[in-house]
């Protein structure tokens, strides 16, 4: 009986501070649905320190390393991530693979224009790899209006009504390609 008693008053205990204390629930319980890492760091676990530090290092290149890569990638340099700084090689994580190829095709220019910071001064080799995260991360930020407020090329003009008129059979896809052309030059 004590013990019905006992569990009866350390139930109505956890309940009122369930009840009161929300951000207690949310440290000690994460939610069920929750991935692992948001689970392990609701029971208030960090990442070991040497990794800890190596992740700091390597957020500390990507941030001074935008400004740098600017005049060579243009705007890509925003997408640019430091993934790898050790001796004398440098990698840097780019959200495709096309932008990756630019950055292997472009690294003595990438280069050059990094030993301009002399944190950068140790690196010799450098190379780029895919991390789709980015990407992800980039397409979420509204790039779809800034692509469509650039004019198209007269090479990009000339394709599309070669393609249009030439390729393609279907008389109404036909007809959007030439209409896709007409609003896109009149917008010029």
């Amino acid at each position: 009986m004590i013990n019905l008693a006992l569990g009866h008053h350390v139930r109505q205990f956890l309940k009122g501070i369930m009840m009161s204390d929300d951000l207690y629930l949310k440290t000690h319980f994460p939610n069920h649905l929750a991935n692992r890492t948001e689970k392990q760091a609701a029971a208030g676990a960090k990442l070991p320190k040497d990794l800890s530090r190596r992740l700091a290092y390597f957020t500390h290149l990507t941030h001074l390393s935008a400004p740098l890569l600017s005049g060579v990638l243009g705007e890509l340099s925003n997408q640019v991530q430091v993934a790898y700084a050790h001796d004398d090689k440098i990698t840097l994580a780019l959200p495709t693979i096309t932008s990756a190829n630019h950055v292997r095709y472009l690294h003595q220019e990438c280069l050059s224009a990094l030993h301009e910071h002399p944190a950068f001064g140790q690196f010799s080799k450098m190379g780029g790899i895919v991390n789709h995260k980015i990407h992800q991360r980039v397409s979420g930020q509204n790039t779809a209006q800034t692509t469509l407020e650039k004019p198209l090329s007269e090479n990009t003009v000339q394709t599309i009504t070669q393609t249009a008129k030439l390729v393609i059979k279907n008389p109404s896809l036909q007809a959007s390609f030439i209409k896709l052309i007409q609003t896109a030059t009149t917008k010029e």
